[in-house]
Formats: C-alpha cells, sequence, structure tokens
C-alpha cells in the first residue's frame, strides 16, 4: 500500500516529536539545548530523523532514491546521497543542504543548512532559516543533476 507525505510535513512531524520528548529529557537531564548537547540526545534525534523521515525516503516509489544522509552530520559532499533541501535558498547554482535544527526563540525553530555548489560539495557555508519559513523539498542525485520532490510517496 502506497502512502504519501509533503517533505515540509515531514520535517513538521520530526519537529514536533522532537518537543514532545522535552518534558521526558529534562526529567532524565539529557541535555538538549545549546551548549552542552551530548551523545543521549543526539541519538535520539537521530532515531526519529531516519524513523519519521529516513523510512518514507528509503521506501519510495516509483523509482528507488540514493540513502538520505545522516541527521547531524557534516558531510563533505552529497554526490551518492539525498538530503531535504529548502526550496528558497537556492542561489545561482548553490544549493543547501539541511543538517539540523537548532533552538532559537522556541526549541527547534531554527534549520541549519550547509551551502553546496552543482557539483554537490560543500562551500563552507552555513545558513540558519526559521523553519516557519522554509519549504522542504527531498533532493536526490540523479545522472550528473538534482532531481526535487515535494512529495515523497513510499510502499509501507
Amino acid at each position: 500500500m502506497a502512502d504519501t507525505f509533503n517533505a515540509t510535513e515531514l520535517v513538521g512531524l520530526f519537529r514536533s516529536a522532537l518537543v514532545a520528548l522535552l518534558p521526558v529529557m529534562d526529567a532524565a537531564r539529557i541535555r538538549w539545548a545549546e551548549p552542552g548537547v551530548y551523545d543521549g540526545w543526539e541519538n535520539i534525534e537521530r532515531a526519529l530523523y531516519a524513523s519519521i523521515v529516513g523510512s518514507c525516503v528509503e521506501n519510495a516509489v516509483p523509482d528507488a532514491v540514493a540513502p538520505l544522509a545522516a541527521y547531524g552530520l557534516t558531510m563533505p559532499n552529497y554526490l551518492a546521497l539525498s538530503f531535504l533541501s529548502e526550496r528558497g535558498l537556492r542561489l545561482g547554482g548553490t544549493l543547501n543542504a539541511f543538517v539540523e535544527l537548532r533552538t532559537g526563540d522556541k526549541p527547534f525553530d531554527l534549520a541549519l543548512f550547509h551551502e553546496v555548489d552543482a557539483s554537490l560539495t560543500l562551500t563552507g557555508r552555513r545558513i540558519s532559516k526559521s523553519i516557519d519559513m522554509c519549504a522542504f523539498d527531498l533532493a536526490s542525485p540523479a545522472s550528473g543533476s538534482t532531481a526535487y520532490r515535494s512529495v515523497i510517496t513510499y510502499e509501507d
């Protein structure tokens, strides 16, 4: 059976899951806010991202896409990895790759991106943008170009 999600909706669900866990993390004294985030919280973030976003990408149809880049890690390039990209940040031949959510005024209200050039290699520039202002696509390398999908259809 096929199901469909909007990439922006998936990021919103991921953020909601993180926020929902905060009272438990506070009670367990697991630090989730910078500075002072440790492996315990980072492991939880990666597991949620892989389960909510990654599982949709992994089972995408009608055609398979490259594996999704890991949450919260800096990749040297995205030549063989899919990644979430924010539509509004595609400027003059550069793209962006979603890295993680950060806390500004509210928990996880900022999206951090790494800028990548047309060859999907990091430029060294980091971009932060309010999550409320982001519209995400799934970007995937395909035959020398990058294909974008705002909607991900997957088999469950």
